[in-house]
Parts: C-alpha cells; sequence; structure tokens
C-alpha cells in the first residue's frame, strides 16, 4: 500500500510540475527602433519594431538606464522549434513599448537594443524642456 501511495504522489508532483511552465527566453530580431524627443522626467514608451520567428511570442522589454546609456532588452518565449514554419513572421506585428522615466538631466543619451543577428543598435533619446510633449519619435530600419 505505501508503495502505491508513493507512485501515485510521484506522477501527482510530475504532473504538477509540467503545468504553468513557460517557454525558454531569447532575443527577437530588430524591425526598427525610434529616435526620441521628450520632457525631463517624462513617462517614455519607447518603440521598438520586432522581426520575430514564427515560435517566438510574449514579447517584454527590461530597461536599465546607466549615466548616457538606455539598454533595452526586448525578449520573447521561444516554446517551440522555428524549423519549417514561414518566416513572413515581420509583417503586422505590433510595436513593443519599452517603458521607463526620462532622466532629469537634459542632454543626448544613446539607446542601445540588440539584434541577435546584426548586432547592437544604437539611437538617441533627446531630452530637452522645450520638447514636446509627451513623446516625440520616428522610426529608424535596422
Amino acid at each position: 500500500m505505501r508503495i502505491r501511495i508513493a507512485a501515485a504522489t510521484a506522477a501527482v508532483a510530475l504532473l504538477a510540475a509540467g503545468c504553468g511552465e513557460s517557454c525558454p527566453t531569447e532575443t527577437p530580431r530588430l524591425s526598427q527602433i525610434a529616435n526620441c524627443t521628450v520632457r525631463p522626467g517624462a513617462s517614455v514608451s519607447y518603440p521598438i519594431q520586432l522581426c520575430p520567428s514564427c515560435n517566438q511570442s510574449g514579447a517584454t522589454c527590461q530597461v536599465d538606464i546607466q549615466g548616457t546609456t538606455i539598454q533595452l532588452d526586448p525578449t520573447v518565449e521561444a516554446c517551440t522549434s522555428s524549423t519549417g514554419c514561414p518566416d513572413n513572421s515581420c509583417q503586422n506585428v505590433p510595436q513593443l513599448q519599452c517603458t521607463f522615466t526620462a532622466p532629469m538631466a537634459e542632454g543626448t543619451y544613446t539607446v542601445f537594443a540588440l539584434d541577435p543577428v546584426k548586432g547592437p543598435q544604437s539611437r538617441t533619446l533627446t531630452v530637452s524642456a522645450t520638447a514636446p510633449a509627451p513623446v516625440s519619435c520616428s522610426m529608424v530600419n535596422v
């Protein structure tokens, strides 16, 4: 009887471990990144146009501000292999918004995002007290 209970408990534990797990994450290809102008301390939704493969979904963006450098780190979940699926994924993909608060100091900041094929891509964030509110951005191809 103890053996059956132990086996049943182990089976339930294995099933529970498989539920709700997330897929591995990876960096998606980029299609466009913006140059933006904002006011000091403004809430910024910095746009990035992704070009994910057909197996990538659930895009998120982390932001790291260090001095005059702003690192955007978009990630997606990759749940299955992209082998054998059509790669027309750059079409009709909504922009990802990387959200952060603009620095208080006026000036030009370098914004980096990594494209796994083309390498680091850089654009600019201009912080100016005379900037239009709330944010003015123009997209640039990667």
